[in-house]
């Protein structure tokens, strides 16, 4: 089988080592096929797919993580062999971190198609109990993509086939750690952006249909922070101090979250569920996708490609108090790294004589505070 390949930074190895030993824990009930029971032929009818109750497990390589089988030979009218499959997939929690995760056929399994389902929206009201095409999975393999954080998910999955289809079909669930973006080249460091209104638009190359959202330092969907359709007025938004991320893609970026208040497009489908999110585009590539953050100062770009389908591009960027003094002298800027840009910072404040220059606490700004800025600088921390 063709592994997922997602041409992004690696992960950092902690991530990485301990979904490896999180993942060993779980050897022990062996990999778990989840076998489809009839009827299942719609969507109150799915088939929970739990592995048992612990719920599926994800593996990295070269293990192989569980799996949905199954067999059909309908796109979704008659019943039982004749008809589409329903299922409902709850996997287990991860450690903390970003992950893409991903439903692959074994084999190309012709015939067989199938799409994560979401729920549709009208006037920006989510519709319940609906039933929509969120992300219709490519094939050659077989291949349904979306990425989370961690905490245990849910979605609806359907499995589909057509009067040819020979032989059962199967579908493993795995993943692969995946990287924020972040100002400097990918490093933990960002630029960070004063406090309050901040406006970010969408760019690629090829021009296409952007769609983005905005997430907490948690990675929880702001509600209201979203924005699609290729206007060029983007997203405007107050934004108080914090690490914030940009999710990114063409067309369609799903999570749970209704259009936001502005957002000229409000009637695009949605997934039911939290903590997931994913992409309706199988385009690609994109040489460049990336934001342009406008807060109080000269526009800023951030940039990276997509370079497979249904691939969400991750940005981080900070948000501070520009009057306010960070508690870690030598990160002076508070963008959460320690670098040549926390030099400049202090040295700006100290030449002002503004109070965060006061390193050392004594009441004075002199040669003290340079002393005291360096020493902490150097040991790279607090």
């Amino acid at each position: 089988m063709t592994r997922l390949s997602t041409n992004v930074n690696p992960a950092p190895s902690p991530w990485w080592s301990a979904l490896a030993v999180f993942a060993a824990a779980g050897v022990a009930h062996g990999q778990v096929a989840n076998r489809e029971t009839e009827p299942n032929d719609t969507r109150q009818q799915a088939n929970l797919v739990d592995s048992g109750g612990e719920g599926m497990r994800a593996r990295p390589d070269p293990e192989r993580g569980d799996s949905i089988t199954g067999a059909s030979t309908g796109s979704g009218v008659g019943t039982g062999l004749s008809s589409a499959d329903y299922f409902r997939v709850l996997t287990a929690e991860d450690p903390s971190g970003l992950y893409c995760y991903y439903f692959e056929s074994p084999s190309n399994s012709a015939g067989v198609e199938t799409s994560m389902r979401g729920l549709t929206q009208t006037g920006g009201v989510i519709n319940p109990g609906t039933d929509a095409l969120a992300q219709q999975g490519e094939t050659g393999p077989v291949r349904n993509i979306w990425y989370g954080t961690g905490p245990s998910a849910r979605f609806f999955l359907r499995v589909t086939g057509n009067p040819t289809t020979t032989g059962p079909y199967s579908l493993e669930y795995n993943c692969v750690p995946y990287e924020p973006i972040a100002h400097g080249g990918g490093s933990d460091a960002s630029e960070p952006y004063p406090a309050g209104s901040i406006t970010i638009t969408a760019y690629s190359t090829p021009a296409a249909n952007l769609d983005f959202w905005i997430y907490d330092d948690q990675f929880n969907p702001i509600p209201d922070f979203g924005h699609d359709d290729p206007d060029a007025s983007g997203l405007t938004r107050t934004f108080a101090p914090g690490v914030y991320y940009a999710a990114l893609t063409d067309d369609n970026l799903l999570n749970d979250q209704p259009a936001a208040f502005d957002d000229a497009n409000q009637a695009a489908v949605v997934l039911e569920f939290p903590n997931v999110t994913a992409s309706s585009s199988p385009v690609f590539p994109f040489d460049t996708m990336g934001l342009t953050i406008t807060a109080g100062g000269p526009p800023v770009s951030i940039s990276g490609s997509k370079s497979h389908p249904f691939q969400v591009i991750y940005f981080r960027f900070v948000v501070v108090d520009p009057l306010a003094c960070s508690p870690c002298p030598a990160d002076f800027n508070g963008d959460g790294g320690v670098d040549g840009s926390d030099v400049a910072a202090f040295f700006d404040a100290w030449e002002a004589g503004a109070p965060c220059g006061d390193v050392n606490g004594d009441g004075g700004i002199d040669g003290q505070d340079i002393e005291a800025f360096f020493t902490s600088w150097e040991a790279g921390g607090c």
